[in-house]
């Protein structure tokens, strides 16, 4: 019985043994049984899914859209009409939203991602030959991004802004950004393999389609571009970097086919139009009214019985002296009739006169202005048909020292439909004509870029 029973326990031993030998395999086992295979993880993620994503967003969905494109960057670029940072004033919940990760640092943090698991399957072995190129499109498109957020608000974090052992990222200068900017450009431009097939990226470069070459000369475009920014503040660096991207490795961005675009639409995600919103004047400012006016010889579209021309030599338009005299527009005090006699050509090409079909605002198709005369008196003016752009500042009382309805949204010049809806029409982030207009500056300056100012110049109006 004692033999038996020191059998027993010797076989009992030996099985536990055993036991503890096979629970790390079947712990294993289990562990990958338990793995969902839809799961996504660092290990399996496309990268160029991450890139999409980034892409897509970062485009701007209608929310975002309307307070940083149109009343940041439209009101303070003077392309649009808007009382915003024009008139002096901002909001600091658009900054907020622009801010947070569900926009700016969401996007950042996608393509940083892209970056960094890329890096690990590098170091890994596992690294795909369309991937090393996925990480080079994400170093260039968090630059684009990044100048954008560094031209609105100026110093910002940079370098530790998405370092996780910090909670308080140092801010970085304008000076020491753009300086890495440079770097990943150029390094990016450089670790490009146009050999490398863009097929299994396909759609998911929206701007490409994974076309290696194409990003190439954008990275050494983008290069061109941030150099002229700093002539005027950082003249060797600008030349050195300018003279090093016309002459780079891929060449730079000269044609249509290589226009860098995102496709856009209606609806509301970050692929809509960013122009679409039904409540948005979308007005010509006066900056641009001026800027066409007395240039070239081009009619608007309209038959011209539709309006009347009027010579912009001799005549400023009906004069309103009581209307927003302080102000340096020279025509602050003016209502200008009908259209300049001498207009630039891209005029109606991209602003409707009012009672146009191409007009969004249908109140516009009578509407007349009342307007206070230095006499006491009033005189009607009506808008339709009528190329005139309100400038900014205070109006005072409306139907004494301001036309009445003068103010209203739609009575003047708008958007034309086309862009205003986006339908067929693509986000332009970079064409050739920014190329040759940059490369003509650069010329002026005496720089090295393989031409003269002339020949680009008229290379950039073609």
């Amino acid at each position: 019985m004692k033999n038996n029973n020191k059998l027993w326990k010797a076989l009992a031993a030996a099985l536990f043994g055993w036991m503890l030998l096979l629970t790390p395999s079947c712990t294993d086992e289990f562990e990958e049984l338990n793995k969902a295979p839809w799961a996504i993880s660092e290990d399996n993620v496309p990268i160029e899914y991450l890139f999409q994503a980034a892409v897509s967003n970062s485009k701007m969905d209608p929310h975002i859209s309307e307070r940083i494109f149109l009343l940041y960057w439209g009101s303070a670029s003077r392309y649009i009409r808007y009382d915003g940072l024009a008139n002096g004033n901002d909001n600091d919940s658009w900054s907020n939203d622009y801010w947070s990760r569900g926009y700016f640092w969401g996007w950042i943090t996608s393509l940083q991602n892209v970056i960094d698991i890329g890096a690990k399957r590098e170091t890994a072995g596992l690294l795909k030959p369309y991937e090393k190129n996925v990480i080079q499109m994400a170093r260039i498109y968090k630059v684009m991004l990044f100048s954008n957020f560094v031209e609105t608000f100026g110093d910002a974090p940079y370098f530790e802004a998405l370092d996780r052992k910090t909670d308080y990222p140092k801010m970085d200068s304008q000076k020491d950004i753009y300086y890495d900017f440079f770097k990943e450009l150029t390094e990016a431009s450089a670790a490009l393999d146009a050999t490398v097939p863009g097929t299994p990226i396909g759609n998911s470069d929206m701007i490409y389609n994974g076309d290696a070459a194409k990003w190439k000369k954008l990275a050494n475009s983008l290069r061109l571009r941030f150099a002229l920014r700093l002539s005027e503040v950082d003249a060797a660096k600008a030349k050195a970097e300018a003279e090093a991207a016309a002459n780079a490795s891929g060449g730079l961005l000269t044609s249509t086919a290589e226009i860098a675009s995102i496709p856009q639409g209606g609806g509301w995600d970050g692929l809509t139009g960013v122009f679409t919103r039904s409540w948005t004047g979308l007005e010509l400012t006066i900056d641009m009214g001026n800027l066409m006016t007395g240039l070239g010889g081009v009619p608007f579209k309209d038959p011209e019985n539709l309006y009347t021309k009027q010579s912009v030599r001799n005549y400023m338009g009906i004069y309103a002296p009581l209307m927003i005299p302080k102000t340096n527009e020279p025509r602050s005090q003016f209502i200008q009739e009908g259209v300049p006699e001498t207009i630039d050509p891209r005029a109606s090409v991209f602003f409707a006169l009012p009672g146009t079909a191409d007009h969004n605002w249908t109140s516009a198709q009578n509407f007349q202005y009342t307007v206070p005369t230095e006499t006491g008196q009033t005189k009607p003016i009506a808008t339709r048909y009528s190329w005139h752009a309100r400038p900014h500042g205070s109006y005072g009382t409306v139907g004494t020292t301001a036309p009445t309805g003068f103010t209203g949204v739609g009575n003047r010049p708008v958007m034309v439909k086309k862009y205003r809806q986006g339908v067929g029409v693509r986000h332009e982030l970079f064409g050739p004509w920014e190329t040759y207009f940059l490369l003509a500056e650069a010329s002026v300056r005496g720089w090295s870029v393989g031409g003269t100012a002339k020949e680009y110049y008229n290379r950039g109006i073609e």
